[in-house]
């Protein structure tokens, strides 16, 4: 029988042979024919399951999900346009803002090219143009390896007192969500969340409550998770873990549920095996977030709800409502930022917010359907629009790139992960000032090092 300390001393020499296996496969994983044909079979999975699998069910199409089938070579416009940026994206994450751009390219890009052709009827030639714009707003994320980094002054506290900082707002936001949010024994259906969303945007109207749980999800649930997980502060993990529950029941947000742990989950992954190159990665969010609910759909007869939970929230929403708000925005009148800064300098289009207005013309009426960043600057300013948002996200890489220590890069991970999946599903100065993007900008600021310099 072997002893508790040979199994203790097999842990370190298995993980070695992971990382082993994992080096020696990167090369051939990591080469360009290999990702385009990722790619490819990643796109094929979305686009089967949005029409096999979701499109099939009553349910979903009474909720805005329609079938268009492709016109003329757009199928064949969508997989060339979608393995191009492969040209120029790094396959090694070399800076932070390297995952980040990487999100944006798995996560709105490739998505919104395979949804564009068949979530709207729009000409071919209207689909190009709208590929082309898309395609040159991902081109634009480059412009941040021009960009000299600077070396800011962080400002770390020592760990109890980061610690302390963490624990204080983890219980501040439990507290706070508890007593302004009203909860039933329904929050936390996934089945009822539109139905359960409109009404709850109507009631918090006005309220501090959704920009308490949207700050908290998307920043100290997932650094709490992490940092609690490294610095073996369970207590601080379950805090996190609690906030992304509390704060999915208080707004029916399934993101601030399913971010925070898909966050801290890769975090963990690729600091376990050292992962550092976009095969394995591209490889492990297909199998996470396409195959395994997809599998499970086909295993319990599920009639594609897992799919739609945790695939299309994930991947495919992002590209369905690109489409969306291309094909809304084509004629109507821009809307000028309104809901935001724009309010300050011109006049509202509009008397209801834009993913209100957005998501009534396709779904059932009230559902405010928020697009990612590009979708987003489409649907306020148009082309130049998606050159902003772009740009915006650019500083916003600068910004990391220049900010973070490497000695503190595994908690990091986890920030960046939350931020683009914020920019997935809203404008980057809104991920900033309501979805907590400052304040993930913050908690990066003043955490300590890792005194073992553990960096991935």
């Amino acid at each position: 029988m072997a002893s508790h300390a040979d199994q203790v001393s097999r842990r370190p020499e298995t993980r070695q042979r992971w990382r082993s296996f994992i080096s020696a496969a990167s090369g051939k994983l990591n080469s360009l024919p290999v990702l385009a044909g990722l790619i490819i079979l990643y796109g094929w999975l979305s686009y089967f399951i949005f029409v096999d699998v979701i499109g099939v069910n009553t349910g979903f199409v009474r909720a805005g999900f329609q079938y268009y089938p492709p016109v003329e070579f757009s199928r064949v416009l969508s997989v060339a346009v979608s393995v191009l940026p492969l040209l120029w994206l790094r396959r090694h994450f070399v800076q932070l803002s390297d995952i980040l751009v990487f999100q944006v390219y798995l996560f709105v890009f490739v998505p919104s090219t395979v949804y564009l052709t068949m979530a709207i009827p729009a000409s071919f030639e209207r689909q190009f143009g709208v590929h082309a714009t898309l395609l040159g707003a991902q081109a634009l994320l480059e412009l941040r390896r021009l960009l000299p980094t600077l070396s800011f002054a962080r400002l770390p506290l020592n760990e109890r007192s980061y610690t302390a900082v963490l624990y204080l707002g983890a219980v501040a936001s439990i507290v706070a969500m508890y007593f302004l949010g009203e909860y039933t024994i329904d929050s936390l259906d996934f089945t009822t969340v539109y139905d359960r969303r409109a009404a709850t945007i109507a009631d918090q109207s006005g309220s501090i409550l959704p920009y308490i749980a949207n700050a908290t999800a998307a920043s100290l649930a997932p650094v709490s998770i992490v940092y609690g997980i490294l610095r073996r502060h369970w207590a601080l993990t379950i805090l996190g873990l609690v906030i992304a529950v509390e704060s999915f029941a208080a707004t029916s947000f399934r993101s601030h549920l399913f971010v925070p742990i898909f966050a801290a989950g890769v975090t963990l992954l690729v600091r376990g095996l050292g992962i550092r190159t976009f095969g394995w990665i591209m490889a492990s969010v297909a199998v996470a977030l396409s195959i395994l609910p997809l599998l499970f759909d086909f295993l319990v007869g599920s009639g594609g709800l897992y799919s739609w939970i945790i695939h299309f929230r994930f991947v495919g929403n992002n590209g369905f409502l690109t489409a969306q708000y291309f094909d809304f925005f084509e004629h109507a009148a821009r809307g000028n930022y309104q809901d935001s800064f724009g309010r300050f300098f011109f006049d509202p289009q509009y008397g209801r917010p834009i993913a209100e207005l957005v998501g009534s013309s396709f779904s059932i009426e009230g559902n405010h359907a928020n697009g990612n960043f590009w979708a987003d600057g489409y649907g306020n300013f148009g082309i130049p629009g998606v050159a902003f948002a772009s740009l915006s996200l650019v500083v916003v890489c600068w910004l990391l790139d220049s900010l973070v220590d490497r000695d503190i890069l595994p908690v990091s991970i986890a920030a960046v992960v939350s931020f683009g999946f914020g920019v997935a599903n809203t404008a980057v100065h809104s991920v900033l000032t309501s979805n907590g993007g400052f304040l993930l900008i913050l908690l990066l600021l003043i955490m300590p090092a890792d005194p073992r310099r553990r960096s991935t």
